[in-house]
C-alpha cells in the first residue's frame, strides 16, 4: 500500500510540474498551434483534412494522421475544445511515464524501492519535461510508446507491441526509426550473447512496421525522397548533443547514472546496457534524437541510487530529502521556462491579422507560422511544417535576406516573389539588432507600420 501512494505521490508531482504553462494558459513551443489547427480539421471535416490552405500559401497535407486524429477523438468524446486539450493531453502522457519507468526498474531488478526511485527520476528528468510540459507534439506521445513497445517485447508480449508499433509508424515515423534500429541491434546483442530471444516475432515486428511506413509514405502526393529537408537538419533541435547537455537534461540523474553503471545491478544486465549505449550514440547525432535516453537512463540511475540507499541507509533519508528538494527545484525552474512561447499580447497582434483581407498572405520568422496560421487564419509564407514542404529551401533563403536588408530594391523583389502583404515581427524581432539594422531600417514607399505594441509589430507591404 505504502508503494501504491508514494508511486501515486510522484505521478501526481509528474502532473503539477508538466502543468505549469497551463496555469499560465500557455503552450510551450509553436508546434502545439500547428497540431490544435490540424486536429481541428479532422473535427470540422470528420476526416483527415487533404489539403492546408494556410501552411506555406497551401500544401498538401502529408503529416502522419494519427496525432491529429487522436487529439480530434479525445475533443469529440469528452466535449472539449481541441485548443484545450491541444496543451493538456501531453501533461497526462508525459506523467504516465512514471508507471512506464517503475514498471521496467522492477521488472530489472526486483525492487520497489528502486522501481519508485526510477520513477521519481523521470518525472524530474528536465529533458523528459521539456518534451512533456504541455508541448504538444507527436514525438512527445512517442516518447512514451516506443519504451512502452521495448517494454511489451522485452516481456514477450508481441501482438499488443505489434499493434503498438503500427500506431507509432502513422503516429512518428521518424521515432519508429530510433525503434527499428534497437530492436535490430537488440537481436545482434541476443544472437552474440546467446540470450533467449524471439528473433522472428521481433523480425516480423520490423518488417510490418517498416511495410506500413512505406505505404503511408507512397501514398503521399510528394516524392518519398523529399521527406527531409537541409533546412530541417539546420535547425536549432539537430544541433549535435554537447556534453554539458548531459548534465543539463538530466541534473542529478547524472551522478547516479555514473553509479548505476559502475557498481549496481544495473551492469549486468544485459539488455538495459544495450539499450542505453545504442540510445546514446544515437542522441549523438542531435539534441532532437536524445529524448529517448530518458527512460534507460531514469533506470540505471535508480539503480545507482538504490546502491547508493544500500551504502549510506543511516544517512540516506536525510540525503533523499535533500536530493528531492534540490531536484525538484531544477525541475520547476524548467518548467517555468517553457512559460509563454507566445505571449498574450503577441497573440492581440496576430489576432488583429484577422481584420485584414481573406486573401492576405503574412511572412514571418518561421517560428511565428503556426501561432499566426491558428491565430490570424490567414496564409503564411514560412513556418514549421517542414516535411515535403513546397520551395522550402527558397523561402528560408528569403527570410534570412528580408531580415538583414533595408535595399528597398531586395525587399521588393522578395515581397514580389512571395506575393505577401504583411510582415510580422514579434518583440524580439524587433529588438534585435539584425533586423534593427535590416529590415526595419528600411526606407520604403511600399511599407508602412500598420500595427505597433511593446511586444509585436506588423508592417504591411501595399
Amino acid at each position: 500500500m505504502v508503494n501504491k501512494k508514494a508511486l501515486l505521490a510522484i505521478f501526481l508531482l509528474a502532473l503539477l510540474i508538466r502543468s505549469f504553462p497551463l496555469f499560465i494558459g500557455s503552450m510551450t513551443g509553436p508546434d502545439p498551434w500547428f497540431h490544435a489547427r490540424m486536429s481541428e480539421m479532422v473535427v470540422e471535416g470528420q476526416a483527415v483534412p487533404e489539403f492546408d490552405s494556410l501552411s506555406m500559401q497551401g500544401r498538401h497535407y502529408s503529416y502522419a494522421p494519427l496525432f491529429h486524429t487522436t487529439i480530434a477523438c479525445f475533443s469529440i468524446l469528452s466535449g472539449i475544445g481541441v485548443i484545450n486539450l491541444t496543451p493538456s493531453l501531453p501533461v497526462i502522457y508525459g506523467a504516465a511515464a512514471v508507471f512506464l519507468a517503475f514498471a521496467f526498474a522492477r521488472r530489472f531488478f526486483k525492487s520497489q524501492s528502486i522501481a519508485l526511485f526510477a520513477s521519481l527520476a523521470i518525472a524530474l528528468m528536465p529533458l523528459h519535461l521539456m518534451r512533456t510540459a504541455a508541448y504538444a507534439r507527436p514525438d512527445s506521445l512517442a516518447l512514451l510508446i516506443v519504451p512502452a513497445i521495448i517494454f511489451l517485447i522485452y516481456i514477450k508480449k508481441f501482438s499488443p507491441a505489434l499493434l503498438l508499433t503500427i500506431a507509432l509508424v502513422l503516429l512518428h515515423p521518424l521515432s519508429s526509426l530510433y525503434l527499428f534500429s534497437f530492436l535490430i541491434i537488440w537481436m545482434i546483442v541476443a544472437r552474440v550473447k546467446h540470450l533467449d530471444f524471439n528473433f522472428r516475432k521481433t523480425l516480423l515486428i520490423i518488417l510490418i512496421g517498416s511495410l506500413v511506413w512505406m505505404l503511408w509514405l507512397y501514398s503521399l502526393p510528394y516524392s518519398p525522397l523529399d521527406y527531409l529537408s537541409s533546412v530541417s537538419l539546420e535547425s536549432s533541435e539537430n544541433a549535435k548533443l554537447l556534453l554539458l547537455s548531459i548534465f543539463t537534461f538530466f541534473t542529478f540523474s547524472w551522478i547516479f547514472l555514473v553509479l548505476g553503471l559502475v557498481k549496481s545491478e544495473a551492469r549486468k544486465k544485459v539488455f538495459l546496457l544495450s539499450w542505453f549505449f545504442f540510445s546514446l550514440i544515437y542522441a549523438a547525432f542531435s539534441i532532437r534524437l536524445a529524448i529517448f535516453l530518458t527512460m534507460p537512463v531514469a533506470v540505471i540511475s535508480a539503480a545507482g541510487l538504490g546502491f547508493a540507499f544500500e551504502k549510506t541507509r543511516s544517512a540516506f533519508p536525510v540525503f533523499l530529502a535533500l536530493l528531492f528538494i534540490l531536484g525538484s527545484m531544477v525541475a520547476f525552474s524548467e518548467a517555468s521556462g517553457t512559460g509563454f512561447f507566445v505571449s498574450l499580447p503577441e497573440r492581440a497582434a496576430m489576432s488583429w491579422l484577422q481584420n485584414t483581407p481573406q486573401n492576405s498572405v503574412i511572412f514571418s520568422q518561421w517560428d511565428r507560422g503556426h501561432p499566426l496560421t491558428y491565430l490570424a487564419r490567414r496564409q503564411v509564407v514560412m513556418d514549421g511544417y517542414f516535411e515535403f514542404a513546397p520551395g522550402l529551401s527558397e523561402r528560408n533563403d528569403s527570410m534570412k535576406v528580408l531580415v538583414r536588408t533595408s535595399n528597398c530594391l531586395k525587399i521588393l523583389a522578395e515581397s514580389t516573389r512571395w506575393e505577401f502583404d504583411f510582415f510580422f515581427l514579434h518583440k524580439g524581432a524587433v529588438e534585435s539588432p539584425v533586423y534593427k539594422h535590416g529590415i526595419l531600417e528600411a526606407d520604403c514607399n511600399f511599407i508602412s507600420t500598420v500595427y505597433s505594441s511593446d511586444s509585436a509589430r506588423i508592417l504591411s507591404f501595399r
